[in-house]
């Protein structure tokens, strides 16, 4: 029985051994702000197509900020900011950062 233990832990610590991970190459090629008015609570995620999309809320005044969202294009740019209309004056901090979901 202690034969068994031994042999199957020598085989977990060779398995654990043989994995390797492969680095992963990040390159920033340029900073674009896409929106000119302050924001805060970014949210990166992608829609139903795959595509990525950037979400934040926007503040408008001191008092007011609305929820907006861009689709990354091809070309590295953002397309135009989508407005959710019935988001007015939503309240973003850590524990409730607002998110887009796309319909499949």
């Amino acid at each position: 029985m202690k034969s068994i233990i031994i042999v199957g832990l020598i085989l977990i610590i060779l398995l654990s051994l043989k994995q390797k991970t492969e680095p992963v190459n990040m390159f920033l090629s340029e900073v674009s702000q896409i929106d000119s008015l302050p924001g805060d609570s970014p949210y990166l995620t992608k829609n139903n197509r795959g595509e990525p999309i950037l979400s934040w809320v926007r503040l408008q005044n001191d008092s007011s900020s609305v929820f907006c969202y861009a689709v990354l294009k091809e070309d590295g740019s953002f397309e135009n900011i989508t407005t959710v209309t019935s988001s007015t004056n939503i309240y973003a901090h850590a524990e409730n950062i607002p998110k887009v979901i796309f319909k499949p």
